[in-house]
């Protein structure tokens, strides 16, 4: 029997649905919880968002403080941003 990490995917922009594509696949990974702050991607299917043409029964949402809570996830996948220079310069900004 395989024991599951229990994932949340935070970012479902295209290198998030890339993640979640890859995700869904593996034995070892439930999907549980997403979560976007594009008002256009929240109250959709996570599957559906990332193209792989099968539901999740996973619905994006905009709160990630209940997702987090509700969800008790092993592991984020944080894919918020596809740009490292401009974390790394809010990064430095904050000391």
């Amino acid at each position: 029997m395989v024991t599951k990490t229990k994932a949340v995917q935070f970012g479902c922009g295209p290198i998030g649905c890339s993640v979640v594509s890859y995700a869904w696949q593996r034995p070892d990974i439930e999907l549980v919880g997403a979560i976007d702050i594009d008002k256009s991607l929240v109250g959709h299917d996570l599957g559906e968002v990332a193209g792989i043409n099968n539901k999740l029964g996973v619905s994006i949402s905009a709160d990630a403080d209940a997702v987090l809570s509700q969800a008790k996830p092993d592991v984020v996948f944080l894919t918020t941003s596809s740009s490292w220079k401009g974390g790394l310069y809010h990064a430095q900004g904050q000391g």
